[in-house]
């Protein structure tokens, strides 16, 4: 759960998660040495929000922009990105399934989460696709980044095989 989750005093499948007072940046170094290393095939973002990886107030590290360009530049992580759950109460309080789907794809993740835990939807997963290609269609998501990405979760998709 990047930037880090395990120093936060609330569970995001409940509401928000602040970490700016708890967050420390030792915990920022397990990512750093599990990039370096060869060990993270992929990384979750967090339904946190830190000033350091968000975008702006209270949004969290999953949909800013800010969390997935540090994961990149900084740590040089090449590997995809995954949402934590999209449903979650950090994200679902505040934003629809379809914002919050365009909001990370824009932000930088790769794969998007959706478990259906509370709620099976059969007809999610269609009604997203046609909502995020309209957002690639009108240039709410980079077409370009979007290739990007697809290339990321091809090579993730041949390493599991």
């Amino acid at each position: 759960h990047f930037p880090g989750h395990g120093s936060s005093y609330r569970d995001s499948l409940r509401g928000g998660v602040d970490i700016s007072a708890s967050w420390a940046p030792q915990e920022l170094e397990t990512f750093r040495i599990l990039v370096r290393e060869g060990f993270a095939e992929s990384i979750m973002s967090a339904h946190v929000y830190h000033p350091d990886f968000s975008d702006s107030d209270e949004r969290p590290a999953s949909l800013s922009k800010k969390s997935a360009m540090i994961l990149r530049e900084q740590l040089g992580f090449k590997g995809p990105i995954i949402t934590d759950d999209l449903q979650m109460g950090a994200i679902s309080a505040r934003y629809s399934e379809e914002v919050a789907a365009i909001d990370a794809l824009a932000a930088g993740n790769d794969i998007l989460l959706f478990s259906m835990y509370e709620q099976p939807s059969p007809a999610l997963p269609l009604r997203l696709r046609d909502i995020l290609a309209t957002a690639l269609n009108n240039r709410t998501i980079n077409r370009e980044e979007f290739v990007i990405s697809r290339k990321r979760i091809d090579r993730f998709r041949t390493q599991l095989r």
